[in-house]
């Protein structure tokens, strides 16, 4: 049982870390060119463009 855990938890972690990019490229094709760059990153773009 614990095996069968540790195993969900290892695999979505690195469903996490294999996303991550794709997520990025999603939210940055909706923002200007400013806010692309901007620290902290805002992973939600207002107002979408």
């Amino acid at each position: 049982m614990a095996k069968k855990i540790l195993s969900y938890v290892l695999l979505t972690a690195l469903g996490l870390c294999f996303a991550t990019p794709f997520i990025w490229m999603l939210s940055s094709s909706l923002k200007g060119p400013v806010d692309v760059f901007a620290l902290p990153p805002k992973w939600i773009p207002s107002p979408a463009r």
